[in-house]
């Protein structure tokens, strides 16, 4: 009986990640296979690169977050949000509902077109864009490092792309709007 308990319970908080947050756990993920097979499987003729230190930076950071406050805290807002949100829904019901009498057009308008903002989407969509950029960037750096793709040549190119990195789990991290 518990464990169809502890089942439900891991169940339903994985249906409330949040979409920032599932990019820094896709991001922990691919940097903790990264890690291992560095340990296990690394080819002899790569040498110590910065590459190595990024990942393992980025890593620690993510870590950090995950067992900090910031991750928890993601529940408390959503739920917050999620209030205001029903009660907006129903004062723009009770307005739509309203006669003329009740309310005069132009207010009207103006109450449903402030809570219709698109802000939210936009929001999703940044968020959509930054972890993709950040997550592409990632797997360019991890497949350099490990085919030997390191030379004086490209590495304006993996540094930029280890930039990209570290700022889009800084976006990330630092509470980009849900």
């Amino acid at each position: 009986m518990k464990k169809s308990s502890l089942k439900s319970r891991m169940s339903k908080a994985i249906r409330e990640i949040n979409l920032k947050d599932w990019y820094l756990i896709l991001f922990v993920t691919i940097l903790m296979f990264q890690t291992i097979y560095n340990l296990f499987d690394s080819p002899s003729n790569v040498q110590y690169s910065p590459i190595d230190t990024a990942i393992r930076t980025t890593l620690a950071g993510l870590f950090g977050y995950f067992m900090g406050k910031g991750f928890a805290k993601g529940d408390k807002e959503r739920l917050i949000i999620s209030k205001e949100l029903i009660d907006i829904e129903k004062e723009i019901e009770e307005l739509e509902n309203a006669t003329k009498d009740d309310v005069n057009d132009v207010e009207k308008q103006i109450v449903i077109e402030a809570t219709q903002s698109p802000t939210n989407k936009k929001a999703e969509l940044q968020i959509l864009i930054v972890g993709a950029i950040g997550i592409m960037s990632l797997i360019v750096l991890i497949v350099a490092r490990n085919w030997s793709i390191l030379s004086t040549d490209n590495i304006a190119t993996l540094s930029q792309l280890r930039d990209l990195v570290s700022g889009s789990t800084g976006f990330l991290i630092s509470g980009a709007e849900k």
